[in-house]
């Protein structure tokens, strides 16, 4: 933290942030720095959504951001690669964009799931930076 803080110093960047940081390292960090950090920037999602560390963000006035805010496609097949899947409950196990509910909720709103599940993260008070290279749904997704 001290090279970021070196660079906020000299002007060169406006503010610190972590990413992909749980809440220990994040404490270690707040607690250290002289500048503290007002980001943390983690993968979050409606079937993902890291209750506790935005929680303890919030207590220390930091901001969230969640990237993959639409899930990713396969969670499921990542989750038990990675030996995470015993932490999602069996029906989370499906790509947030397809789920049923998601788009029954969609459909009567007459909104997309992606602008559903965008509104569901920012409701929270969590910035949300999907990405799509699509035209189309960049658009969609800012309304």
């Amino acid at each position: 933290s001290q090279a970021m803080e070196a660079q906020v110093d000299a002007g060169r960047a406006k503010s610190i942030g972590l990413s992909n940081f749980n809440a220990r390292q994040v404490k270690r960090v707040w607690q250290s720095a002289r500048i503290k950090p007002v980001m943390l920037q983690i993968e979050l999602h409606v079937f993902f959504e890291q209750r506790e560390i935005v929680t303890f963000c919030k207590a220390l006035d930091m901001e969230v951001t969640a990237y993959a805010p639409l899930g990713c496609p396969d969670i499921g097949s990542v989750a038990r690669r990675i030996g995470r899947a015993r932490h999602l409950p069996a029906l989370k196990m499906t790509y947030p964009l397809e789920d049923p509910l998601v788009k029954k909720i969609a459909k009567k709103h007459n909104r997309t799931p992606a602008q559903v599940l965008l509104r569901h993260t920012i409701q929270r008070g969590i910035i949300v930076i999907p990405k799509s290279s699509d035209p189309t749904r960049i658009r969609d997704n800012f309304n």
